[in-house]
């Protein structure tokens, strides 16, 4: 009773999560349900008959019911971790076509866009930005992206931007930056701090033009 009773309640909740993960993961609920039927028929019949025609409770059977009982609880973390391992796919694809989706709408503005992580490294350049300096994504990592810049900004424009970095804040600030023709350009680029949902900081997001 007490092991058909642990089963039932392993069941009840592996369910309930399986259904929590959404209608696109309750054919696993499905699977394991069926998986569960089949396990247990041939102890629920043997049961069934013994307490029929008066039977105690054996060693064997006690075995018999606890083996059971093992297998009931290790299909329902297999199928447990396989549905966690699938809604951890669809968060991995989901965040792959949010970065898409932003590359596309910012290589389609005029201004030039920039990210950073939160260490303050720069992590993306939009292909107005790329077009401008006639440098490519590869060229660019850290913060050589002042090697851009004309000689006389770039100590200016680096403590602008670290002040900036270390208090979290915006900035704005005006520099020249190396045209791929040759000719420095002013722009005037702004700075935005990022944060999570749970105000975890992200680093952050600029828009310049000339």
């Amino acid at each position: 009773a007490v092991a058909l009773a642990l089963e039932a309640g392993v069941a009840a909740l592996s369910v309930r999560l399986l259904v929590s993960f959404g209608r696109r993961y309750r054919w696993l609920a499905a699977v394991f349900v069926a998986a569960a039927l089949v396990l247990a028929a041939p102890q629920v019949r043997d049961l069934i008959l013994l307490t029929a025609r008066g039977a105690v409770l054996t060693p064997d059977i006690a075995a018999r019911v606890i083996v059971f009982a093992v297998s009931f609880l290790l299909l329902s973390g297999l199928v447990l971790i396989c549905a966690l391992f699938y809604e951890g796919i669809g968060a991995r694809h989901n965040a792959q076509a949010a970065s898409e989706n932003f590359r596309a709408l910012v290589d389609g503005v005029p201004n030039i866009i920039w990210t950073s992580d939160e260490s303050g490294q720069t992590t993306y350049f939009n292909r107005k930005w790329l077009e401008f300096t006639g440098r490519s994504r590869d060229q660019l990592t850290g913060q050589n992206w002042v090697d851009s810049l004309h000689p006389e900004d770039r100590s200016r424009s680096l403590e602008i931007y670290r002040a900036a970095f270390a208090a979290r804040e915006p900035f704005q600030m005006e520099y020249r930056l190396l045209r791929r023709d040759g000719e420095y350009r002013w722009m005037l680029d702004t700075g935005m701090p990022r944060f999570a949902a749970a105000g975890r900081f992200l680093g952050f997001i600029g828009s310049g033009f000339d």
